[in-house]
């Protein structure tokens, strides 16, 4: 009996939306590309499940600071007005890039992140494991991501995708964990300076001495901490191979799915 394995695969916000875009605004071309890729290697890697996540990108972020949904104190009425305004977005962008994703042959299966999870006692919980498990038996492909939660006093909570992929490796005992980004790789700076190039090799403990010495500067606007926060929640991944790479350049989905050297590969210890 053929053993499968089950990667997460995380399509970014700044490249799945024209993320520093004031409207809502996606980008089909690089979804289809990114679609393609990957109905190509399940094809040819039939022993292969997916959890795809996405970012928000500019359907969430602007909206996020535009109410200051941030700020964890109860809602008031306009931010309450925020709220469904958000919630109604990461449903279009799930819906969307859904619609994008399943003309290329991916067998798309689309949730809602706020159906998946519950934000209690400062904690994510992942109360309907259920339907991930439904989803991948079945042979489809679970596809949710960013989105807002209420925790159990009204206060809202932006819930990352990096945040959830991070907490699904521990869940499911994920082996491998993709972000496609729009950034070649980990840098040493953000913009980076002229002729620095994307760091090709971190261990866990490279990380926990950048975290820890906030050796990795952005200055991304980004309400999830950009690379400082998605590296942050590395830290605790010890077994897990995690791979950074620039999604947006045609044929890197697919080589880093072939074990290829793209990007920056975060190893398991």
């Amino acid at each position: 009996m053929t053993h499968s394995t089950t990667v997460i695969i995380k399509f970014g916000g700044s490249i799945i939306t024209k993320k520093r875009s004031a409207k809502p605004t996606l980008r089909p071309d690089i979804i289809s590309q990114l679609g393609s890729e990957l109905a190509f290697f399940l094809h040819e890697n039939s022993d292969t499940q997916v959890i795809l996540l996405r970012g928000a990108g500019s359907y969430g972020h602007p909206i996020v600071y535009k109410y200051k949904l941030y700020e964890r104190t109860v809602l008031s009425l306009q931010q309450q007005k925020g709220y469904q305004e958000t919630r109604a977005l990461m449903d279009r962008l799930t819906d969307e890039a859904t619609s994008v994703l399943l003309k290329t042959g991916c067998p798309i299966e689309p949730l809602r992140t706020p159906e998946l999870f519950e934000y209690r006692n400062d904690l994510i919980h992942l109360t309907k494991r259920g339907l991930i498990e439904q989803a991948l038996s079945l042979g489809k492909i679970p596809f949710f991501g960013g989105d807002i939660l209420l925790d159990e006093l009204n206060r809202p909570y932006i819930i990352s995708a990096d945040e959830i992929g991070s907490y699904l490796v521990k869940k499911f005992r994920i082996e491998r964990l993709l972000f496609a980004t729009d950034v070649n790789g980990v840098l040493d700076h953000f913009p980076p300076g002229q002729n620095e190039a994307h760091i090709s090799h971190l261990s866990r403990a490279d990380i926990r001495h950048r975290v820890k010495n906030h050796s990795l500067q952005s200055h991304e606007t980004d309400v999830t901490g950009g690379i400082f926060g998605k590296l942050n929640k590395l830290v605790t991944l010890d077994g897990c191979e995690t791979v950074i790479f620039n999604g947006a350049m045609a044929g890197n989905l697919l080589q880093v799915l072939q074990g290829k050297n793209i990007g920056t590969k975060i190893t398991k210890n």
